[in-house]
């Protein structure tokens, strides 16, 4: 496992010196090790490139997104229920004042645009049937 001294006298100058094929360290063990860096490096440039790509390929993030986009929170509402709804936000009206609003807004709609109201010529609607009318 360890070196082994090279063998020799007591008193003799050579003793304690090591031998260099006694050393732990062999022409394959480095080999070995080489073969280990090589087999990690490829493992991180793997791991680079993956990580390269999943970048590349992820959206942009939010704040770069917005910054493209123009600013829409100033801009002008374009109708009615927009208006009162951005006084509302502001404050400038209660929410009573907005639901009155609301509703009148929607009365008057209905008298400008009707809706028809599908009578009892549906095809659900049987004379036959048995559940009542309503």
């Amino acid at each position: 496992m360890f070196p082994r001294p090279l063998s020799g006298r007591a008193g003799s100058s050579r003793q304690g010196r090591w031998e260099p094929s006694s050393l732990p360290v062999t022409v394959d063990l480095i080999e070995e090790w080489r073969k280990e860096v090589e087999v990690i490096a490829m493992l991180l440039l793997v791991l680079a490139v993956i990580v390269a790509a999943v970048l590349y390929i992820l959206p942009e993030s939010e704040a770069a997104a917005h910054e493209d986009k123009p600013d829409t929170s100033d801009a002008e509402p374009t109708t009615l229920e927009g208006a009162l709804a951005a006084h509302l936000v502001r404050g400038e009206v209660s929410a009573a004042t907005y639901r009155g609003t609301l509703a009148r807004l929607a009365e008057r709609d209905d008298e400008r645009n009707p809706l028809s109201v599908p009578g009892d010529d549906r095809p659900d609607t049987c004379p036959d049937s048995r559940l009542p009318r309503r």
